[in-house]
């Protein structure tokens, strides 16, 4: 009797324990992979100048219109070669993506592409 006890105990103890672990695990597509809690549509590619840059509110502003910061973006030389977002200013030409949160509707930049002089900017 005092077996069954434990065996019950130790069985109402590991599904307590783990309930909790389920509640958080990510949803899992029919393609078997894990699907993120906020996951992200379509990245859309654009271009412009520069206009405004705040670091501190994480917003950039190109041709006037004010776009949020990616947490963790990435920011391309003309070369290609990543380099620091230091060399972000206004009066620089960019080319950026930016890609929609499902959850917020809001555009984030993901990355940018400081342009050289003769490159072409994409068409808005």
């Amino acid at each position: 009797m005092i077996l069954v006890k434990w065996a019950l105990f130790y069985c109402v103890a590991a599904m307590t324990m783990l309930q909790s672990a389920w509640a958080i695990t990510p949803a899992v597509d029919s393609g078997g992979t894990s699907t993120p809690l906020t996951s992200t549509s379509a990245t859309i590619e654009r271009g412009g100048m520069i206009t405004a840059i705040s670091f501190d509110k994480g917003t950039v502003a190109i041709d006037g219109v004010t776009y949020p910061l990616a947490i963790y973006f990435k920011v391309h030389a003309a070369n290609g070669l990543e380099t620091s977002r230091q060399n972000l200013r206004e009066g620089v030409p960019i080319r950026f993506s930016t890609v929609k949160d499902t959850v917020g509707g809001k555009e984030r930049i993901v990355e940018i592409w400081i342009a050289n002089g003769n490159s072409r900017l994409p068409k808005k």
